[in-house]
């Protein structure tokens, strides 16, 4: 019994945590300018995201990474995609990007 009361701390620690993590991602992009640092921030946010959120917020990082010409951003941003499809069983889209 201790460890499920345990266990259960720990599992709502953790997901209040990602939320805190995901309001401070977001105000941190609301007062970002469009460089490299918004790019790496939108795909930190992307990672901590549900699925349908985290393909939306990589299409923003990829669509900024490539107006930047920002080479790690565009790599990154299509391997997140492709993982996140991936997760989702779509093999075809996960094997585009």
């Amino acid at each position: 019994m201790k460890k499920r009361v345990v266990f259960f701390v720990l599992l709502f620690s953790s997901m209040l945590a990602n939320a805190q993590n995901v309001d401070t991602l977001k105000q941190v992009i609301a007062t970002c300018k469009n460089d490299t640092n918004k790019v790496n921030t939108l795909l930190e946010l992307a990672y901590a995201s549900n699925f349908i959120e985290s393909v939306l917020i990589n299409i923003k990082a990829l669509e900024l990474a490539l107006k930047l010409n920002y080479t790690l951003g565009v790599v990154v941003s299509y391997n997140q995609l492709g993982d996140a499809y991936w997760y989702h069983s779509d093999f075809d889209k996960a094997q585009d990007n």
